[in-house]
């Protein structure tokens, strides 16, 4: 520019910002098809103002359904749909985790191919559709093997990836971590092909269970705590019967989170439950149970069907005995079995990595059938008729390897969404086989240790950027739309399949179909009817899915399959022998599950419900099998099999079968990301190969343990076992509260003089205060949580870190005690061997009316707000700590260090919610910005907040319901109706006059055996 070159301000302005705009642009990916100025914005969209999407949670084999909070264009928080019949509302901590995955900051954003170091670099994704199908072109010219590995798939995916088979040739393998077709496989084998099986524990009277943790991991975990609620808190003020509180009983050889549950939990010896459950089977039938006097003939209508089940049970468990420290006295067992024969609506439960042993598929055939003996089956055993879409494929587990073994190498290998390099045992052989194939393809998310092997990568979106459907049961269909527009140049799994297809030296196309969204679309169209498509079609995308096949999917004319006796003439019985040495079990746990999600520093710091540990694994190993080997509690251990070893720090705990050394799955990752690299080990890869489709690889025996070299810290969070005889966690029998006389001793009246029991439940008379109390004019907000229907799944403490920007610690941080979670979960290992667990408590600030730490805060940061709350004002807050110091619940966390977001991570923040910075003190507001949308929202409208209207993200999310929110000051609000029943209490508020908003209702516990 010339020295008399002359401009004003305005065009200095003018032309500096045009130039800074043409600069950025060379820097920019593909702009977005569709550009939408606020200034017009569509209806959907209001700067301020959430959007909610209703879609589907693909973490696990469940497929709850899902919300989907939207922010000007971010996905920022996912809840519970209540209106899909699976969860009803609530959402695990791993479906609410999924929102990192979106904005995991170390995910693919675009194809790569891997070079002869061994490093990648980026191609276009032309260049990545054309390799990949030139290379399977050129497989299928020459006659060589293509394979495809993905996850279990559903609907419209699975009938693309067939069709994509069909078209080039390829081979589908589907591979799944942990088999959730186990029951089904099973169903049909005893009552024949196209039946299915599920299990309703909401009309069950008893739940007798075999290695399946159905509360944490097995199945649909959220569906079966939904059900358990339902039926855990009967009203027995009011003169309940026993009938209407079942009883669970488990049977597993170390503490899940349903055995913490149980009502009464035995200790198995591993290996020996299915000779349990045989002898079981054959007491019943000794004992008359399956054919009791005086039930309604509907139990004896199929009284031929059940003595035919009878016949082929007894030859099923013949030879079960038990044996020796089994866990089990014949005792026990025969007064379990007269306590079933005496039920209207028993149920057993069988499954799990525990029963995945050779006698798995024996032990899940005996469970059927003694459904079928009790009178189950149609009832606490739902039957239904699977559709046409429904076809149960061939889902692998560690058979992977050898089926991939059976014909000779592939020349192309598709894994699409698994990564069975990390999940597969070392002497599977698979690693060694991805070696040989001359070109494997990854369609992965993550840069996973599949993928790092690959020698082409393409990124898959996240689901919450992707319309993907699957048939939750036959006759419910559920749907995922897009809540967010794809942040890389990323493509779902239908899309990549059908561009793979259509690449130029492959060259086949779907019909019209151009992308997966109108494939998916012509599936619905074809299944519902062309007539009036349209508007199902929206209606549909607006509720999550079709549901309305939820009445008709029971069916009453079941009958035994006439191919039974072929299949139960392939078992040869014999009662397990004991094997030298120990005995491995690989275990899943409620917050990693198969470990595809263990990049989320969410899932890392938050607590494992039993264990309690954080950012890393561990070792349970029982103190005399400790002591046998010379190894000391507060160590590290080695684990050697024939697989491999690996050492990791030792959980002394009695709460395991001493022969039995138990690794949870999901951690000691060598890639994924940076939050779990290098975290924990992995316990799959010293497993052994198994065979076939069963996962026998999940327990190994002839396991050593040898005193490790290792220094590594084992982080827990919990800070003692024992309460102390504080009455933190309160239980209460059954019978006590049936008897009207106990329910009036138990519940404290006004005039009543024993204000200073501590341990006593029931409304209490306040005592006289020494100043003026506070006053609430029209909101008294407070909280009730019933500790009969939480399990511990910790659903409730995701919730709050999603949504109250809640920073990750990270390990070192913890293990100094500065995690930042404004909401845990106490456990306390203070009962008896039958159920150790006392209970599980969500502890959170407890708003007190006579808070101790509003007083000793100088500068007025936290005070008492007249809606009852104890409130935070962070830009007063000056660190001086004196609040946390004096709260007597812990309930309040410090900002010791400056918050970590790394890009884009910080993405998923809550615009509503302020992030806190270094030297402040946060804790739970019980969220209240919801809080205050609801009260605007109300105002705007001219009346007072509903009951049930406001929601915090804790009782959102929680699976069992057991967190009710509400005004105190309403009469007819639920939390005030449960403040006032027999059973409840707040903790530590006779010892220290706090007076906490938060209410807690007793466990009952469901008694001994009849």
């Amino acid at each position: 520019m010339g020295e008399k070159t002359k401009f004003t301000r305005r065009e200095f302005m003018r032309i500096a910002g045009a130039g800074a705009g043409v600069c950025a642009a060379g820097c920019l990916r593909d702009l977005p098809q569709k550009l939408i100025p606020y200034v017009v914005a569509p209806d959907e969209i209001i700067p301020g103002v959430a959007a909610w999407y209703a879609g589907t949670c693909f973490e696990c084999a469940a497929h709850c359904g899902t919300l989907v909070r939207v922010r000007e264009g971010r996905a920022v928080k996912i809840e519970g749909n209540p209106l899909h019949p699976v969860n009803s509302g609530g959402l695990c901590a791993l479906g609410q985790s999924a929102v990192q995955a979106a904005y995991d900051p170390d995910r693919l954003r675009e194809p790569m191919r891997r070079n002869a170091d061994g490093s990648f670099s980026a191609v276009p994704w032309n260049d990545a559709l054309y390799s990949a199908a030139e290379a399977i072109a050129r497989a299928r010219e020459g006659g060589k093997r293509v394979v495809l590995i993905s996850e279990a798939l559903s609907l419209s995916e699975a009938a693309l990836a067939r069709e994509f088979c069909g078209k080039t040739g390829a081979e589908h393998l589907q591979y799944q971590v942990f088999p959730a077709d186990e029951v089904e496989q099973a169903a049909s084998a005893v009552f024949g092909a196209g039946v299915r099986a599920d299990y309703d524990l909401s009309r069950a009277d008893c739940v007798v269970s075999f290695g399946a943790d159905y509360l944490g991991t097995w199945r649909s975990p959220v569906e079966f705590t939904r059900a358990r609620s339902t039926r855990r808190a009967p009203d027995a003020e009011k003169g309940g019967t026993a009938a209407i509180f079942p009883r669970a009983v488990h049977f597993e050889p170390r503490l899940s989170l349903t055995a913490a549950n149980a009502d009464r939990w035995y200790k198995t010896a591993a290996g020996s439950e299915c000779s349990v459950l045989g002898v079981l089977f054959r007491k019943i039938v000794e004992y008359g149970g399956w054919d009791p006097a005086g039930q309604d003939s509907g139990r004896v209508a199929k009284k031929n069907v059940r003595s035919a089940a009878v016949r082929y049970g007894m030859r099923l468990c013949a030879g079960d005995a038990l044996h020796p420290g089994c866990g089990v006295t014949e005792s026990e067992i025969e007064a379990l079995a007269r306590e079933l024969g005496q039920c209207r609506a028993p149920l057993i439960i069988c499954g799990g990595p525990v029963m995945s042993g050779a006698d798995g598929e024996r032990a899940m055939l005996i469970s059927l059938l003694l459904n079928i003996v009790l009178g189950a089956a149609g009832k606490t055993v739902r039957l239904c008729r699977a559709s046409a879409e429904a076809k149960l494929p061939e889902v692998l587990s560690s058979g992977l390897s050898a089926r991939l073994a059976e014909g000779p190498v592939p020349e192309v290998l598709i894994v699409a969404q698994v990564n069975p390099f990390f999940t597969l045992p070392e002497k599977s052989g698979f690693s060694r086989l991805l070696e040989r194939v001359p070109f494997v393809v990854s369609l992965s998310v993550n840069l996973d240790e599949t993928a790092e092997r690959a020698h082409l990568v393409m990124p898959l979106s996240t689901t919450i950027e992707t319309w993907r459907d699957s048939e939750v049961r036959p006759g419910v269909y559920a749907l995922n739309q897009p809540a967010m527009q794809p942040l890389y140049q990323t493509q779902s799994l239908g899309d990549t399949l059908i561009s793979l297809c259509a690449a130029a030296p492959l060259g086949v196309r779907f019909a019209e179909d151009t992308c997966f969204y109108d494939y998916m679309r012509r599936a619905w169209k074809e299944r519902i009817g062309a007539d009036n498509f349209e508007e199902q079609w929206l209606r549909f995308v607006e509720l999550g899915g079709d549901f309305g096949g939820t009445a008709q999917e029971s069916i009453s004319d079941w009958s035994l399959n006439p191919e039974l006796e072929k299949v139960i003439s392939r078992f040869d019985v014999k009662n397990p022998e004991s094997s030298p040495g120990l005995s491995l079990l690989a275990f899943p746990t409620p917050v990693f599950g198969d470990g595809h999600g263990a990049n989320r520093p969410w899932l890392q710091e938050l607590p494992d419900p039993v264990s309690t540990v954080v950012w890393g694994s561990w070792i349970e190993v029982h103190p005399e099998t400790l002591k046998r080997f010379g190894i000391p509690k507060n160590s590290c251990a080695k684990v050697i099999t024939d697989g491999g070893e690996l050492e990791a720090p030792v959980l002394a705990t009695e709460h395991i079968d001493p022969g039995l050394v138990a690794v949870p799955v999901g951690q000691g990752h060598a890639a994924l990301g940076r939050f779990c690299r290098g975290v924990g080990v992995n316990p799959l890869a010293v497993l052994g190969a198994g065979s076939g489709k069963s996962a026998a690889g999940f327990i190994a025996s002839g396991v050593r343990l040898e005193r490790s070299a290792l220094r590594q810290e084992l982080l827990q969070m919990q800070g003692s076992d024992s309460q102390l005889g504080r009455g933190i966690i309160r239980t209460v029998e059954l019978a006590v509260l049936q008897q009207s006389a106990a329910v009036h001793k138990i519940a404290m009246h006004k005039e009543s003089h024993n204000t200073h029991d501590v341990h006593a439940l029931g409304p209490r008379t306040p005592p006289k205060q020494m100043y003026v109390q506070a006053e609430h004019p029209q909101y008294q907000w407070a909280m009730s949580v019933d500790l009969s229907k939480c399990t511990g799944c910790c659903g409730c403490v995701a919730a709050c870190y999603a949504e109250n920007n809640i920073a990750v610690s990270g390990r070192k941080m913890c293990a100094e005690g500065r995690e930042m979670s404004w909401l845990r979960i106490e456990r306390f290992l203070d009962g008896p061997p039958e159920h150790p667990v006392l209970g599980f408590l969500p502890m959170m600030c407890q708003h007190c009316n006579n808070a101790p730490c509003e007083p000793v805060c100088p500068v007025y940061a936290t005070y008492h707000s007249d809606e009852g709350l104890n409130t935070m004002v962070y830009n007063r807050c000056v660190g001086t700590r004196y609040c946390a110091n004096n709260c007597s619940y812990k309930a309040r966390r410090f900002n010791w260090v400056e918050s970590y977001w790394p890009e884009p991570l910080n993405w998923q923040l809550n615009p509503d919610v302020t992030v806190r910075c270094t030297g402040v003190m946060e804790k739970c507001t019980f969220c209240i910005q919801r809080i205050r949308e609801a009260e605007n929202r109300a105002k705007d409208e001219g009346r007072e907040v509903r009951d049930g209207e406001i929601q915090p993200a804790c009782a959102s999310s929680c699976p069992a319901g057991a967190i009710v929110f509400g005004n105190l000051k309403d009469p007819h609000s639920a939390v005030y109706r449960q403040a006032q029943l027999g059973r409840s209490y707040k903790v530590l508020d006779a010892e220290l006059n706090t007076q906490p908003a938060v209410t807690y209702l007793a466990k009952i516990s469901g008694g001994k055996a009849k």
